[in-house]
């Protein structure tokens, strides 16, 4: 499965993603931290990652978290990790999709990893 990340700039909360998410077409939320939106061909599974501040500091390397924040113009705190379904044609596409509109509704930036 191929991961999409979102690095929002302006902090959401858990409710305001899975509001966000509900707020789709075919987006449900479906477990603790884990949204699932679906189109007639794609499906994408949306985590929030609020321990993505830790990953960023304790984890990657000094080169990663330096070109990632210099990249952003900030260093993230929040994650939203798109995971691409490969059993639909278009969930690719429908995961750029989402992130271009989370990176319009909370700021931030997206890479595709």
């Amino acid at each position: 499965m191929h991961t999409l990340s979102v690095y929002p700039k302006s902090i959401p909360s858990l409710e305001d993603v899975q509001t966000f998410v509900m707020s789709l077409p075919e987006g449900d939320w479906v477990t603790a931290s884990r949204g699932v939106i679906e189109s007639d061909d794609g499906r994408v599974y949306l985590d929030y990652d609020n321990d993505y501040g830790n990953y960023f500091n304790n984890y990657l390397e000094p080169r990663e978290r330096e070109q990632l924040a210099t990249r952003l113009g900030f260093a993230p705190s929040l994650a939203l990790h798109l995971h691409v379904s490969t059993h639909y044609r278009h969930s690719r596409e429908l995961a750029q999709l989402i992130c271009e509109m989370l990176v319009k509704k909370w700021g931030g930036g997206w890479s595709d990893e």
